[in-house]
């Protein structure tokens, strides 16, 4: 899983202060600080997530276009309901780092 680290921290950023900030939709929406725990949950969600969110789709247009749209609609439903059941304990802060 070494390969997909670098993908998972380009999601994550620390502040001066030493807190870990999460930016879920890349710089836009809301942003989360987040403890030890929810970054370690995250992080194992984040490599699931790339794993079957590139495979699938690609995977399944080989048989079918509409069935490869389907698999990505799917797949960010997936990362959607997933990453908001995980933050929904975190707190959003609207700080840059």
């Amino acid at each position: 899983m070494g390969g997909l680290d670098k993908y998972v921290d380009a999601s994550f950023k620390k502040r001066d202060d030493g807190k870990l900030v999460y930016y879920p939709y890349a710089n836009f929406g809301p942003k989360y600080i987040l403890s030890t725990e929810s970054e370690a949950r995250i992080r194992t969600f984040l490599k699931i997530y790339y794993i079957f969110g590139i495979g699938t789709p690609i995977l399944v247009s080989l048989r079918s276009i509409l069935l490869g749209f389907l698999s990505l609609i799917l797949v960010i439903s997936f990362y959607l309901v997933g990453i908001t059941i995980i933050l929904s304990s975190s707190e959003k802060t609207e700080v840059n780092v």
